[in-house]
């Protein structure tokens, strides 16, 4: 049997001269020449490809996502020719020693450049953003950070196809003027959508314009990338007073529904209902000077070099002014009805919802009391776990934490009105739990609810379940 012949070439590459602090420079890459042997070792799974476009990631060697055709492959699923994108180098050739994370280009009647984009691993984060994690609805206010980058841009025209009212922000008059022709709409009446993607002082104001019940689907920060010290962000109460859903996401975890995303988004291209803008610059070795307009927010659209996509930066809006104090002082309190017109309330009544600072109350909207049905317990447990803080406890836990057994909890304020029933929840879950608090005492107090919560909770627990179902029941 002849041996094999195994070709050697030089194989041009970028290389990250060390970790970077702040804004990378040019001088902060190296552009070198190594050899590499275009075939793979008999009996080896491996891939060898040659590079065409790729995204960046700043590790060392420089990887990123990428478009190559296969060279030499001892893999069953690749064979010589194949066009694939995936994770590859800053170079002309790599070897992939794990191909079964590269996927196989069947759609060749669009540019090769949309895998890095489009049809690639930003396309795919908008999709599973928008549609998976944003689950929009018809007709909402949808607002799009980084709107011209190599995902927002798509989030503004998914939303537009969902027939939602959209507008975007961008870091240059020359990314708005781009923007108007997506025909972006303003949102004069708050957001029920953000498509996080910057994050700091941008997402501030956004918390404080957002409707009840919106959604954040939680993509990038872009603002912080580069920052030695991150940004605080200070309106996150809005989560809770607006319940707000706030989710973080990565795309890889919704890779199996590629194929459905390419059903639906390859028609629309073809049709052209969707475009795509891309800023392109040629040769590996302007990969460096490409990162850097990137960062420096000088692209217009997605960022790729005849080898290279990638993200960009843009600026933050500033805060909004918050909002009014109310006056009176309200809180939720226990109350003997007076006097009453209401037929759902009677004289001599027991009830618990909001009320005011003073002896007696004047409630216009009885519909938001509760009428205590159950005396057998402490009536200021009516202001705390049969009450709004246990509501709150139980459905934070059960019904947005979806808590499963064996699972660890850490809460903080664990010894508050609410903090106090997660932890004792959790441990009825089977949970292992662990509280923080803001001193000796109340830490003392915490390990001291989960050791006695089942001689003080039990009792107050099924009466709590029965309040909630009468509460879904619309008795009030």
């Amino acid at each position: 049997m002849a041996e094999r012949v195994v070709e050697e070439v030089s194989n041009k590459q970028v290389i990250l001269r060390d970790y970077l602090s702040g804004f990378p420079k040019e001088s902060d890459f190296e552009f070198k020449t190594s050899k590499i042997r275009l075939s793979v070792a008999q009996g080896s799974k491996s891939v060898v490809t040659g590079l065409m476009t790729l995204e960046i990631w700043v590790v060392e060697p420089i990887i990123g996502y990428g478009v190559a055709r296969v060279i030499d492959s001892g893999h069953p699923n690749f064979k010589k020719g194949d066009l694939v994108w995936g994770m590859t180098g800053w170079e002309e050739y790599s070897l992939i020693t794990e191909p079964e994370t590269f996927i196989k280009i069947e759609h060749t009647d669009v540019p090769l450049s949309y895998y890095t984009g489009i049809l690639g691993m930003p396309g795919m984060t908008a999709y599973a953003g928008f549609y998976e994690v944003g689950s929009p609805k018809e007709g909402e206010y949808v607002f799009v950070s980084s709107a011209f980058g190599a995902v927002g841009q798509l989030v503004g025209q998914f939303a537009k196809l969902k027939n939602c009212y959209v507008v975007g922000s961008a870091g240059s008059k020359e990314k708005f003027t781009s923007i108007s022709v997506a025909n972006f709409k303003c949102l004069p009446d708050g957001i029920d959508i953000y498509f996080e993607n910057v994050g700091g002082k941008m997402l501030d104001a956004v918390l404080l314009n957002m409707r009840l019940h919106g959604r954040i689907p939680g993509c990038g920060m872009i603002s912080q990338y580069n920052l030695e010290e991150t940004e605080g962000v200070h309106n996150l109460f809005c989560l809770i007073t607006k319940r707000i859903r706030m989710e973080g996401f990565l795309v890889f975890d919704y890779y199996p529904l590629y194929p459905k995303y390419l059903d639906m988004v390859l028609p629309l291209i073809r049709e052209g209902k969707i475009t795509y803008v891309e800023d392109i610059a040629e040769g590996l070795e302007n990969a460096p000077k490409a990162l850097i307009r990137l960062l420096s927010g000088h692209n217009i659209g997605k960022q790729v070099v005849t080898s290279v996509d990638l993200r960009k930066i843009l600026k933050s809006a500033s805060v909004t002014d918050p909002v009014d104090v109310v006056q009176p002082i309200t809180g939720y309190g226990v109350a003997r009805v007076i006097d009453s017109e209401r037929p759902n309330f009677k004289k001599g009544d027991l009830v618990w919802g909001m009320t005011g600072w003073e002896e007696y109350s004047l409630i216009t909207e009885p519909e938001t009391l509760f009428k205590i049905e159950h005396t057998d317990v402490p009536l200021s447990y009516y202001t705390g776990i049969l009450g709004m803080a246990g509501l709150s406890a139980y459905v934070g836990f059960y019904e947005v934490g979806s808590p499963k057994e064996g699972e660890y909890i850490f809460v903080s304020a664990a010894s508050g009105a609410v903090g106090q029933l997660v932890g004792q929840f959790a441990k009825l879950k089977n949970c292992y739990v662990v509280g923080s608090a803001g001193s000796k005492e109340k830490v003392i107090a915490f390990h001291l609810s989960i050791l006695l919560f089942l001689q003080i909770t039990i009792q107050c627990l099924s009466i709590f379940i029965a309040y909630v179902n009468v509460l879904y029941l619309g008795i009030v």
